[in-house]
């Protein structure tokens, strides 16, 4: 009954801190398991997808420029425009059938602080799950590692971090329960 998804695992990743541009790509591309040459046209590659996905204005080619950048998309699926999905480790976005995505909307798989914040914040990626039949308003941010249940609604504007369950009403910073979710079947 809905697309399957083989999910990733979270994975702690290096923290950030100033390189050349010559070592970022050496490194970059090794933790990849891949050549510089390769790496770099892959990152370019995402870049103008995420580009040309934000500013098209066919809702159905946004969800194939995102697709073709690596975002897990499902069937019957709406992203509205403006809407940033993971630029750096888009592989790690799920979006199952049903599910929209207004417009102007951030989700994120990764957070990658400085070095010197290391003590107080982890380096991470890890996947971001937005669950069958959620519907997600405008200028949303979808932290990473969230995982938003089956039939949710978020509200605009709202910041949404960690597990939210299913067929409920959320909205805020952070994002919190303010309703349930009827269902006509």
């Amino acid at each position: 009954m809905g697309t399957k998804f083989s999910i990733k695992s979270k994975k702690g990743i290096p923290y950030w801190e100033p390189r050349s541009l010559s070592t970022q790509l050496k490194e970059s591309s090794e933790r990849r398991k891949t050549a510089k040459l390769f790496f770099v046209i892959k990152k370019l590659k995402i870049f103008f997808l995420t580009w040309f996905a934000y500013y098209c204005p066919i809702a159905k080619w946004r969800i194939t420029l995102n697709k073709w950048k690596g975002v897990n998309i499902g069937e019957g699926v709406f992203i509205g425009p403006a809407c940033i999905l993971e630029f750096s480790y888009p592989e790690y976005i799920y979006v199952e059938d049903n599910a929209s995505l207004t417009g102007e909307i951030f989700v994120l798989a990764h957070n990658n602080p400085s070095k010197h914040l290391r003590y107080t914040l982890m380096s991470f990626v890890a996947p971001t799950i937005i669950h069958e039949g959620a519907w997600i308003g405008i200028r949303a941010t979808i932290l990473p590692g969230s995982v938003i249940g089956k039939n949710t609604i978020v509200g605009a504007g709202s910041i949404v971090t960690g597990k939210i369950p299913e067929q409920i009403i959320i909205s805020g910073n952070p994002a919190k329960e303010i309703g349930k979710v009827k269902i006509n079947k």
